[in-house]
């Protein structure tokens, strides 16, 4: 915390400038207190407010990385999906073919398995 000194020496010689002195003394001592005061207050909202900013982000960086992995299961699940409806095609496309046509074309599949 900063700190804000004052020094004033005050010459008593019981005169009028003396009083005003001593007064002049107490109000600064009167606003150095409320100031730090003041500072305090506002280094205790900035604490906070930097704790609940960081709580915030945490909470953000989680919902990220949830979207994150949906995201993913949904482009796996999209890509299996694209997977099943070529061979679907494929499927269809053999199913149109004339019955010895499609001996032979199950044939070569067969073979370029083995």
């Amino acid at each position: 915390m900063n700190s804000i000194a004052i020094d004033i020496t005050v010459i008593e010689t019981g005169g009028a400038e003396s009083a005003e002195l001593a007064a002049r003394l107490e109000r600064m001592k009167s606003s150095q207190t409320a100031l730090r005061a003041a500072y305090s207050s506002l280094e205790r909202q900035a604490a906070e407010s930097l704790s609940e900013f960081a709580a915030r982000l945490a909470e953000a960086r989680r919902d990220a990385a949830h979207e994150r992995d949906r995201a993913d299961r949904l482009e796996q699940q999209l890509e299996a999906s694209d997977k099943l409806v070529d061979e679907l095609r494929g499927a269809l496309v053999l199913f149109k073919l004339p019955s010895d046509s499609r001996e032979n074309v199950i044939g070569i599949v067969r073979g370029a398995a083995a």
